[in-house]
């Protein structure tokens, strides 16, 4: 398997929002969310937020991390991460519990550490949140 950074990773999107998601194949209402987000899934494509998936399961769960993938239709951007819940990134960003996610804007500056999660469910509030970073601006004369 090929490691890469996530700096290495955020490169691939320069000047693309991006919402990271943390989660594990054995936490249930992560995979509930990957269930019921299809409405989100297409709302952050359409505002040109890319998504990135980092899995926290234990290297030994590599397996069921990828039967969860396929089983959730996490096709693109999914990454397991090294290190699980001990890792640098889990520490840096202070992640305790999944799911977690955090929002970067085009910049990769963070806009959110503690993101609304984008799932169905909560639509309209990740829309309040996304607009204001990818939103096109609008000014009167």
């Amino acid at each position: 398997m090929q490691s890469l950074t996530l700096a290495d990773l955020l490169a691939q999107h320069k000047g693309k929002a991006v919402y990271i998601n943390f989660w594990a194949s054995w936490c249930v209402a992560c995979r509930e969310d990957h269930r019921a987000d299809s409405a989100a899934k297409a709302y952050l494509a359409d505002r040109g937020v890319v998504q990135l998936y980092f899995s926290l399961d234990k290297p030994k769960s590599e397996a069921a991390w990828r039967k969860a993938t396929q089983e959730d239709s996490i096709t693109v951007n999914q990454y397991l991460v090294e290190g699980d819940l001990s890792s640098l990134i889990v520490k840096t960003f202070g992640i305790t519990s999944i799911p977690r996610h955090l929002f970067l804007d085009k910049e990769h500056h963070i806009r959110s550490i503690d993101a609304v999660r984008p799932s169905d469910y909560h639509l309209g509030n990740l829309k309040m949140s996304v607009e204001p970073v990818v939103g096109k601006v609008v000014r009167f004369n």
